[in-house]
């Protein structure tokens, strides 16, 4: 795939997202951290964790913690699967939790200096309410997912041996597959502009900027999120 084709699927995507005139607009604040132990050649394993705010680290909304097991190939495709939980806020209470299985295809290619990553990822997402919210919906809901994220990569400058600077530009679109009655089929759209500092081959800090797109059924008007979020990647040889 060539450069200038990414550039337009992730215009095209946006687009097509943008046809409604009025939006909701917010702002939400992301931070996470990404740990990967990598066993051999072959095989890694992964453990992430973060926590969300959103009206200018007013209010809570999210946490998340997954973990999972990774397969690489010398074609540079890579299998994954694992498992993730999290949990959701009304006020300072979590009113929601999710347990989310799931399974990833990731592929990474190079054309000319710009590294170009695929991943495919379906998950099976079971929903239980807690709290006072259990009274209004039902426990273990069920929805399907399916995401396809494309980003590009390209080295900036370097600062001395070990420290370097990138940049990645990337989009993932969020379907839904099957789900209980009346939840719509598009998720969301993430369109994601990520300055890295990296200190090492290890240590990575990514300051990303993450305009997020949804489509809830809320007097039928598109949500947009303008998202500031904080990767710590760390990589370990165990």
């Amino acid at each position: 795939m060539k450069p200038q084709l990414i550039v337009l699927w992730l215009i095209l995507t946006q687009v097509c997202l943008a046809q409604n005139t009025t939006p909701i607009r917010g702002n939400q604040q992301w931070v996470q951290y990404y740990g990967q132990g990598t066993l051999n050649d072959r095989w890694a394993i992964t453990l992430d964790g973060g926590f969300r705010w959103k009206n200018d680290l007013g209010d809570k909304s999210q946490y998340i913690v997954r973990t999972g097991v990774t397969h690489s190939f010398n074609s540079g495709l890579k299998v994954a699967a694992g498992f993730a939980h999290l949990g959701f806020y009304g006020g300072d209470e979590v009113n929601l939790r999710e347990h989310r299985p799931y399974q990833e295809l990731g592929y990474s290619h190079f054309i000319q200096s710009f590294q170009i990553n695929h991943r495919i990822r379906l998950e099976e997402r079971f929903f239980d309410p807690v709290g006072f919210s259990w009274r209004d919906q039902q426990p273990n809901r069920f929805t399907l997912r399916w995401r396809y994220g494309l980003s590009a990569n390209v080295a900036l400058f370097s600062i001395n041996d070990s420290m370097r600077a990138s940049l990645t530009i990337g989009n993932e679109i969020f379907l839904n597959l099957a789900s209980e009655k009346g939840l719509d089929f598009f998720d969301q759209n993430r369109l994601t502009l990520s300055p890295t500092l990296h200190i090492n081959d290890q240590l990575s800090f990514a300051f990303t900027w993450n305009r997020q797109a949804s489509y809830p059924k809320i007097a039928d008007k598109h949500q947009y999120n303008s998202v500031l979020w904080l990767q710590v990647k760390h990589n370990l040889m165990l």
